[in-house]
């Protein structure tokens, strides 16, 4: 049924106020915090501008983010004559919170008299009188993003299939949907500002919270924390209890549907949650809304009644594991040879939690290590005596120093376990973390290669409902090597394929051979030379993909360097700080076909002594991953 709300026995449709709850006397920006943002924040929300952070309950008052920004713009929009909306509260719009300036925008439809009783705004109808004692005010409180604008619109309500009619949800669950249903409107926009759900038991005991959203866009209409009785209405004891949605602020516009869905947070430990089934429904009145000429009408959908099954056992976290997004490529670092180099990036790896969020207290990682030969020197080294001072980082955030490392110089132990216990690392639901191994390497003379493995069987955990992590779905994650070179670093860039045309290119043998070149730049970032041999085939290793017609014959004809001779040996160029080469190679494709062939570049060789071409035994086989070509 539509009516008016009625005061002092006239009909008038009430807007919020924009009286001011503070004096304003300070500037504020993008960045600002305190007491004075909570005022502004809080009269903005009273004035009718969204805040959606804070109205959901996912920030607090106190910090002006950008959505503070867009709800000033918007109030300073919304003034006669307006306040450039710049989202600055400056002069301007300090007085016109302080309740001079200019005066809020009229929302009232053609027709309609705009009033001021007993300190609230109002828009009256046409020939409804005036409130005794009331002052006649042009214009009105403005509602915020819902406009007045003459239509007669209204909302009709279908179910929706969004959410299962039965469903179990367990301990601990977060953000389940147990009800849904459509609104469409018509004839014109439609405000919805209330919402009502009703439970058939005592929901303050199962939930912890209730949120309204639109899920096609987003959006959060309005939250609801469950503490105690006091946050329910128990309209019949022991069976129906009311949990009413209050200031919901949602537009359904004139034409399209519009989704609303109630999500439940399930409590993690009630005593309360023995396995019952619990009913969720709304009833003919549940929905208070207002059209564009103030109308209000109360609906509703008495054919939405659904079960959700509480099961007593709990929803246990559940750890995933993966090599992190952001670890290294296969490297090369330089390392001291008489003296200790901090900071070794030995691997990041992400852990995450579904099901439910939760604290890790205990993760191991093997490190294992492995020589290289160096000047013709072949010595078997340890984790235990190349490491020290292992560190596990969140971020630039240390966590842990590792309590315990298996091995010693003494007694070597490969690979070495490392163990980092007590800590508290908080995973949220569903959201990756990412742990970075770090560690100390001692001085050494010899190459040295490195790698770490995260042992997803070690990892302790506890669960928001203090259950033991499961690792059904975690694996062990091992990171990128890394090359731990005395005195040299490198690194690669510039490097890729370009084709050359040769000069039977125009003769029918133009597919018998193809002649792609390629070109990369060594960049020595250590205290002494590293050499590339001069033969091609030793400075790369190559591999080819064929088609189901071609040959996979691939040659490295040739090897040339850019810059300066001097030190090259007649073997090896030399490279002090940086140098380019290029090579020239030679592909077949004898069967005459025009087929794909896929050449690619998997590791470039070189040596760090000696200049003598032969001791090519380091390697970069990172970043190489798009080096290739497909010919003819």
């Amino acid at each position: 049924m539509k009516k008016f709300l009625i005061a002092s026995g006239v009909a008038v449709l009430a807007f919020a106020t924009v009286a001011a709850a503070a004096t304003f006397n300070n500037n504020l920006t993008v960045g600002s915090r305190g007491a004075d943002v909570v005022a502004l924040q809080a009269a903005l929300k009273a004035a009718g501008f969204s805040i959606p952070a804070i109205d959901s309950g996912a920030a607090q008052p106190g910090y002006f983010g950008t959505q503070t920004q867009a709800a000033v713009k918007l109030y300073q929009a919304s003034r006669v004559p307006p306040i450039p909306n710049t989202g600055f509260v400056g002069p301007l719009t300090r007085g016109a919170l302080n309740g001079g300036g200019s005066a809020m925008a009229s929302n009232c439809a053609t027709g309609w008299t705009s009033a001021s009783y007993m300190g609230t705004s109002y828009c009256v109808p046409p020939g409804m009188q005036l409130p005794a004692g009331s002052q006649t005010v042009t214009p009105p409180v403005s509602t915020g993003p819902f406009v007045m604008d003459g239509t007669d619109g209204s909302l009709t309500l279908s179910t929706n299939s969004y959410v299962s009619s039965t469903q179990t949800l367990k301990k601990g669950d977060v953000n389940k949907p147990i009800l849904a249903l459509t609104g469409h409107a018509t004839n014109g926009n439609v405000h919805v500002t209330r919402f009502d759900v009703h439970f058939n038991a005592r929901p303050w005991l199962l939930f912890s919270r209730l949120t309204l959203k639109n899920p096609v866009t987003g959006q959060v209409l309005a939250t609801k924390n469950l503490s105690t009785f006091a946050d329910v209405t128990e309209v019949t004891v022991g069976s129906d209890y009311l949990v009413r949605f209050d200031n919901v602020n949602s537009v359904a516009t004139a034409g399209t549907d519009t989704t609303y869905v109630v999500y439940a947070d399930v409590q993690a430990a009630s005593d309360k949650i023995t396995g019952q089934t619990v009913t969720v429904s709304i009833d003919g009145n549940a929905i208070r809304t207002i059209n564009g000429k103030g109308y209000t009408d109360s609906i509703g959908l008495t054919t939405i009644s659904n079960s959700i099954v509480l099961s007593q056992t709990g929803s246990t976290g559940d750890l995933l594991t993966r090599v992190g997004l952001t670890t290294p490529d296969t490297r090369t670092d330089n390392i001291s040879t008489t003296n200790v180099t901090e900071n070794i990036n030995l691997g990041v790896f992400d852990v995450k939690l579904q099901n439910q969020g939760g604290v890790l207290n205990t993760i191991n990682f093997q490190v294992n290590v492995s020589t290289t030969s160096y000047a013709g020197v072949h010595t078997a080294f340890w984790a235990s005596n190349v490491f020290q001072n292992f560190r596990l980082y969140r971020g630039s955030e240390l966590l842990a120093g590792a309590y315990s490392v298996s091995g010693t110089a003494a007694v070597p132990v490969n690979p070495a376990t490392v163990v980092f216990t007590n800590m508290n690392i908080k995973v949220n639901q569903d959201e990756w973390v990412p742990l970075t191994l770090k560690a100390d390497a001692l001085a050494s003379s010899t190459a040295i290669s490195a790698s770490s493995t995260i042992v997803a069987s070690s990892v302790v955990g506890s669960d928001n409902n203090y259950a033991t992590v499961t690792l059904t779905n975690a694996s062990n994650r091992t990171a990128n090597n890394v090359t731990l070179v005395p005195n040299a670093g490198v690194t690669l860039t510039s490097h890729g394929f370009t084709k050359r045309t040769p000069s039977q290119f125009n003769t029918s043998a133009q597919w018998l051979t193809s002649y792609p070149t390629y070109t990369f730049t060594i960049n020595n970032t250590g205290n002494n030379p590293i050499y590339i041999s001069k033969t091609a085939s030793v400075a790369l290793a190559t591999s080819t993909s064929a088609g189901p017609n071609a040959s996979t014959t691939v040659s490295a004809d040739t090897i040339t360097a850019s810059g300066s001779t001097s030190g090259d040996t007649s073997t090896s160029y030399i490279i002090n700080a940086s140098r380019t080469f290029t090579v020239d190679m030679t592909t077949d494709n004898t069967n005459f076909a025009q087929s794909s062939k896929k050449i690619s570049v998997t590791q470039i060789n070189y040596g760090t002594a000696g200049g003598s071409g032969t001791d090519n035994t380091l390697n970069i086989n990172y970043g190489l991953e798009s080096d290739y070509i497909n010919l003819p």
